[in-house]
């Protein structure tokens, strides 16, 4: 089976096999691990869709056979949970909804006991259509589960907690937190805010971070998902998070509160990743460009309107490619592409492309291939010389935006084709600083771009996004964990 991913796995000793879960389409390999030969059971129905089966989880001594228990998700959120006899290699029930992120069966009857969100169920697989019976709302993301007793369950949770739910008692449960010290997570965006902070997204638990220059103090804040990007209009961060392309408004002037500041802007069917994003002031605008989700190809321009609070998404701007960078620059919105799609898809598209889009209508004026060659345009500036500077893999280019045609281009990083072959979306940034000289990041290198030569100068490491405050003092960029500092 051509896919990426083994999402998870599961081993029934009694009959030697090996069932795997794969991604990014979905599937249900049954192995054996002595020949190596395999067999595709997933039902035909549910074969083949953009998603994942996860959570493959073996249940032993039910009345009428072992059992597995596999999690279909897709992109469409139409979770559910298959139920396979292992013997008669036959499916007995679904599930639906129930993600069953841990499951286990009953140590004195058939019964099943899974948690899903914040859920813990339990159902009855002798009834023809199983029913869900709720018994527990108040945990967390439950990660593993266990019987203390033949009455007494246990499971752990992402909060850690362990939570102990006793079947006599009901839903009257104790949970025990656990003094679990933080670690730190590699910074994944950055942006500087309009309150003078430095902010930055975590890579890959979420939550965000804000560094004050002006004291030295960081401050965390909860409550949001992996954030693809961090961007300002006017007194407000917006952020773009990962999965399922959603969205957040945070107003700076006012206290971070979780579910009401930042505030929930929506979110884009069918994409994952918004990466780009141009901020048009006079127009009261954001602009975003999304990587799709796995599995899929063709991205989406996204605009947000601050006027009427709508969030509005336009997909395959440039067929069957991502949008992974954006400028404004002379009323103008200018994009730039990425061949690759969501992770597990093959790309259809050969080179990376320049387009034009009227921010106003949201329509494509124009599009070219501004470096032939190229699977990726992940930079783009409005330069010190009134053309527009972009990074296409590891060559800059310079567009003339009046006569729509490339004046120059300048490799700066000389990428093999093993590397241009892997999935590109977000490997460079160019920054513009007031004095007319320009900094970037590329390839895990901070550098200096001469503005008359096209010279690049090294500076230093850099693992992740680059930043610059208002005026020019510093220039904020990471290395993995580590916030970092420099002087132009």
């Amino acid at each position: 089976m051509a896919e990426n991913y083994a999402r998870s796995i599961a081993y029934h000793e009694e009959t030697d096999m090996l069932y795997v879960g794969v991604g990014a389409h979905t599937g249900l390999i049954k192995l054996n691990p002595r020949t190596g030969s395999k067999t595709e059971i997933l039902p035909p129905s549910d074969r083949g869709h953009a998603g994942f089966v996860y959570y493959l989880r073996v249940i032993k001594g039910e009345a009428s056979g072992d059992k597995l228990l596999a999690t279909i998700t897709d992109t469409s959120e139409n979770n559910k949970t298959l139920i396979y006899d292992i013997n008669t290699g036959t499916y007995t029930h679904q599930i639906g909804v129930v993600v069953a992120k841990t499951a286990i069966k009953s140590p004195v009857d058939n019964k099943i006991y899974v948690t899903t969100g914040s859920r813990l169920y339990s159902f009855d697989l002798a009834s023809t259509t199983p029913k869900l019976v709720t018994l527990n709302e108040n945990n967390t993301s439950a990660l593993a589960i266990t019987w203390l007793t033949d009455n007494d369950l246990c499971y752990i949770t992402g909060e850690c907690k362990l939570v102990f739910y006793n079947k006599s008692l009901g839903n009257n449960v104790f949970a025990l937190p656990l003094q679990v010290p933080p670690s730190p997570i590699t910074i994944n965006s950055m942006t500087y805010g309009p309150d003078g902070r430095v902010w930055m997204g975590g890579f890959f638990v979420g939550n965000n971070a804000a560094y004050d220059p002006a004291t030295g103090k960081s401050d965390i804040y909860q409550g949001l998902s992996q954030s693809e990007s961090i961007s300002c209009l006017g007194k407000d961060l917006y952020f773009g998070i990962y999965p399922g392309a959603k969205f957040y408004r945070y107003d700076t002037t006012r206290p971070w509160v979780k579910d009401s500041n930042p505030k929930w802007l929506g979110s884009i069917a069918g994409q994952d990743r918004p990466y780009a994003y141009a901020a048009i002031t006079d127009q009261k605008k954001m602009f975003f460009g999304t990587v799709p989700g796995y599995g899929r190809l063709g991205g989406a321009l996204v605009e947000y309107n601050t006027r009427t609070n709508s969030l509005t998404g336009v997909e395959d701007v440039v067929k069957d490619q991502s949008i992974v960078s954006l400028c404004y620059a002379d009323g103008v919105l200018y994009g730039g592409t990425s061949v690759w799609g969501g992770l597990g898809v093959q790309p259809i598209a050969n080179e990376a492309k320049l387009f034009e889009v009227n921010p106003k209508t949201r329509t494509k004026m124009s599009e070219c291939v501004p470096v032939p060659g190229a699977k990726a345009i992940t930079a783009l500036l409005d330069g010190p010389d009134s053309h527009l500077w972009g990074m296409a893999d590891g060559t800059l280019f310079i567009f003339d935006k009046t006569n729509k045609t490339v004046l120059s281009t300048h490799e700066l990083f000389k990428i093999s084709d093993a590397t241009k072959s892997k999935h590109a979306a977000r490997n460079a940034c160019l920054i513009l600083h007031p004095s007319g000289r320009i900094f970037g990041r590329a390839y895990g290198e901070l550098f200096e771009l001469n503005p008359v030569t096209k010279t690049k100068t090294a500076i230093g490491n850099a693992s992740a996004s680059l930043t610059m405050d208002d005026k020019g003092h510093y220039l904020y960029f990471s290395r993995d964990i580590d916030l970092w500092r420099y002087t132009p």
